[in-house]
């Protein structure tokens, strides 16, 4: 039965991943992006893309201004001697990129190297945990197994990830493979394994090196795990368990990958740009003004408490709208002049079964009456709490330093926290077990309360991946983002669903009024500001829900036309009104047989306009339509 649970979990888990990798659709349709330009540069033999800058942004006063560089930049990319570098870690680049292209003739698809990345996280973290339940904990019952297993699986920031198989989220994914990859092949190692410990540790060192050249952020970690083992190895041989020919190898062959991955790190660094040190975060050209900060403006040591605020502590926002939690926007208090963050929610609220890692361990003292056996401080279990301990520390240390939130950099840092809760799981459900019987089921109340936890984070989880970063998953796949958001607010949580028409009555909104996240696509412009339609980047889309009506419909806009229009098509679920003159407003009629639950209204214009085209003294480049204002929907009288 127990070999029956694990192989329906794996297959849950990954088919969930799969679907995430895949915004719905089942399909890998993502394209190389940035990592496949690497391999292409590799291949032919350079360490810069084979796409050359354009000449415009090399004639600027200055290419590294966002405000002048908006049209011509590779977003993120680094511009350095005329030539576009990357500052990412060339690691999946190297592994999985060029072996495919080698041997297909094609570029992988960003989609299947975030997928196998993550669920390699996941097998690694699972395989831990069954090392823990088979030799520390075999009085815990199964089922608290499999719970911190899914907890494994949907708590650990992999499904954000998923959602968006962009560069940036593949250096983070790669970062945690690589880093709980080599963890487990550490704790076989010291701990768990007979044979082939040489084996394990040059693993565990190749392992723990990739991760840092995957992503530096866990330098610091490696730094301090390695220190650990160090003076693990000592005390060991000082107890007669190793020869000290024997510690010395196996420290060597641990350290000198990671040795070995530095100089490579520093040599790709000084083949680039000619400094060891220079990663190509100087010369990057991101959405603000970074090389102009990171020479000039850059304190160390400011950002320390918005970060930590907005990495582990920082609340959701709640609204009276689906998803009723949502990510928080403001720049928290005290903030440096330069910070940056992008949609921010605490690690304990977005996976509040991380809060066990807090709370098992009181509650172990509780049960064991304030005495902690003496076989915890001295067994190996004591010294892999010191192990994980040490990678959240060092990686807390580095989230800390750079003044930037973004939820990808928590990847590594929340599974080493599951690793560490899982911990006091099972040791709660130990001692509980070598408790007198009472009339209290400490045992079932506590089993509700791991339930209770994973089903909140898998709520936070899922609900805020789909419907509340970024907007990824409704600009990939909006049809399905619709239906899925109108079957769980609408008809399944008989929620308010924010825009909603009732026959027989007036609907008068203005456009901005509506959610950005549930009824609109394909404008532009934020809350409280005008919205114009970008038809470059698709038809703008507005949607109302609605009963069926009784009697035909009036819909009537305000809609403001740019100086060159020529012909605007609205589009009523799916009946066309062209317009090629107006004055300010629009009006028309729809049937009523074509509304069966919504109102799907869509717009387009031809040709767009860019407004510093038509006022010198705009700095906005945007394609824009047209310019919408209200809304007005009523029955034909």
């Amino acid at each position: 039965m127990k070999k029956y649970s694990a192989f329906f979990l794996f297959v849950f888990v990954f088919f969930s991943y799969f679907w995430f990798s895949t915004n719905g659709t089942f399909r890998v349709y993502n394209g190389p992006g940035y990592y496949g330009m690497l391999s292409e540069a590799f291949l032919s033999g350079q360490t810069y893309l084979l796409v050359q800058p354009d000449p415009e942004i090399l004639n600027l006063s200055d290419p590294y201004d966002p405000l002048l560089n908006y049209e011509y930049r590779l977003h993120d990319a680094s511009l350095f001697d005329g030539k576009y570098f990357l500052y990412f870690s060339p690691v999946p680049a190297i592994l999985f990129h060029m072996p495919y292209y080698l041997v297909f003739g094609s570029h992988l698809p960003s989609g299947a190297i975030v997928f196998l990345l993550a669920c390699g996280i996941f097998v690694f973290g699972f395989k831990i945990l069954s090392l823990f339940k088979s030799i520390f904990f075999k009085k815990t019952p199964y089922s608290a197994f499999i719970i911190t297993s899914l907890a494994l699986a949907f708590g650990n920031i992999s499904l954000f990830m998923l959602l968006r198989p962009a560069i940036w989220e593949t250096a983070a994914l790669s970062e945690a493979f690589f880093y709980i990859g080599g963890l487990y092949f550490l704790f076989q190692a010291l701990f768990f394994s007979k044979k082939n410990i040489l084996g394990y540790f040059l693993l565990s060192g190749c392992f723990l090196s990739l991760s840092v050249f995957s992503k530096p952020i866990s330098g610091i970690s490696v730094a301090m795990v390695c220190a650990y083992v160090l003076l693990y190895i000592g005390i060991i041989v000082s107890k007669g368990q190793y020869k000290k020919r024997d510690s010395i190898r196996f420290f060597a062959v641990f350290i000198l990958p990671q040795i070995l991955v530095l100089c490579l790190i520093l040599g790709y660094n000084y083949v680039r740009f000619g400094d060891v040190f220079e990663f190509g975060l100087s010369y990057q050209l991101p959405g603000w003004h970074q090389r102009e900060y990171l020479l000039n403006r850059f304190e160390p040591f400011t950002s320390v408490w918005p970060n930590l605020y907005n990495f582990f502590f920082r609340p959701p926002e709640l609204t009276e709208f689906f998803p009723y939690l949502h990510m928080s926007w403001g720049t928290p208090d005290n903030a440096p002049a330069d910070f940056r963050q992008e949609g921010a929610i605490g690690l304990f609220y977005l996976s509040p079964y991380l809060l066990l890692s807090l709370m098992v361990f009181p509650i172990y003292l509780l049960i064991a009456k304030g005495k902690i056996e003496h076989r915890f401080f001295y067994n190996d279990l004591f010294h892999i709490c010191i192990i994980i301990l040490l990678s959240i520390f060092g990686i807390a240390a580095s989230l800390t330093f750079f003044p930037l939130t973004c939820i990808r950099y928590l990847m590594t840092i929340s599974n080493c926290f599951l690793l560490l809760s899982s911990i006091g799981v099972f040791l709660v459900f130990d001692q509980m077990d070598s408790m007198k019987k009472t009339k209290i089921p400490i045992r079932k109340i506590f089993l509700i309360i791991l339930i209770v936890l994973l089903l909140a984070t898998v709520y936070s989880n899922v609900f805020l991946t789909l419907f509340d970063y970024w907007g990824f998953f409704k600009e990939y796949n909006p049809t399905m983002h619709y239906e899925l958001k109108y079957f769980f607010e609408c008809r399944l949580l008989r929620g308010n669903c924010f825009l909603h028409f009732t026959p027989g009555t007036t609907f008068n909104h203005n456009i901005n009024e509506f959610r950005e996240d549930y009824s609109l696509s394909g404008f532009m412009g934020k809350e409280n500001a005008f919205r114009w339609t970008d038809n470059d980047a698709g038809t703008a889309k507005i949607i109302i829900l609605s009963d069926k009506p009784e009697k035909d419909l009036r819909i009537k806009m305000d809609i403001g036309r740019p100086p060159n229009l020529e012909t605007m098509i609205i589009s009523v679920n799916g009946v066309k009104h062209v317009f090629h003159d107006w004055w300010g407003g629009v009006s028309f009629n729809i049937k009523k047989d074509q509304i069966v639950d919504r109102i799907v209204i869509e717009i387009e214009s031809y040709p767009t306009f860019r407004p510093n085209e038509h006022d010198p003294n705009s700095l906005d480049p945007r394609p824009l339509g047209v310019l919408v204002r209200n809304i007005t929907i009523e029955d034909v009288l």
